[in-house]
């Protein structure tokens, strides 16, 4: 429209922050990949990739910069305080994690939440999980709860070394145990 080259400008040069997400990895290479033939889901998606990626499910840019801390977990829901501790008003997006005991995947995303923060501005963010979190499904399609101690990662992008280098924030860790 007619305000369109404002608001790449307003993007460009920093008044304005857009913030998205990777629904996908970037690979460092296709030697990373499974063979095509190969239909196991071993290194393959965030869930089950070993590796590290180039850039990982879940990364975002954004001109601010942000901290986290007060991580709670729940079996339901969890709360993490954040903060933009940048110099302009941004949209960040909190991610749960989780590390089921005993099962095939490395994590899987289990809720988000989005909160816009003006610079300096700290907030306590609830994040709904998803009903099944600490479920997998068994052969008929019915959810089985995973008993254990499961570990919630509270973060940025997917919990691991290549997300923490590239937004700065090392993921936040809990225990609860599932019985």
């Amino acid at each position: 429209g007619a305000l369109g080259g404002q608001a790449i400008a307003e993007a460009i040069f920093g008044a304005y922050s857009p913030e998205g997400k990777l629904p996908v990895t970037f690979y460092r290479s296709d030697g990373d990949l499974p063979d095509f033939h190969d239909y196991a889901m071993k290194n393959r998606t965030y869930r089950y990739f070993k590796g590290e990626p180039l850039y990982p499910f879940g990364f975002g840019l954004s001109y601010a910069t942000f901290a986290l801390s007060g991580f709670k977990a729940g079996r339901e829901t969890c709360a993490v305080t954040v903060e933009n501790t940048g110099a302009v008003s941004a949209r960040q997006t909190v991610q749960i994690y989780v590390e089921t005991p005993g099962t095939k995947e490395v994590r899987t995303l289990a809720g988000i939440a989005k909160v816009f923060l003006d610079p300096g501005e700290r907030r306590e963010v609830t994040v709904q999980l998803g009903r099944n979190a600490f479920s997998r499904f068994d052969e008929k399609g019915d959810p089985q709860v995973i008993k254990g101690v499961h570990t919630l990662y509270a973060g940025l992008s997917q919990p691991d070394a290549r997300s923490a280098a590239l937004t700065g924030v090392a993921p936040l860790k809990a225990e609860i145990s599932v019985g």
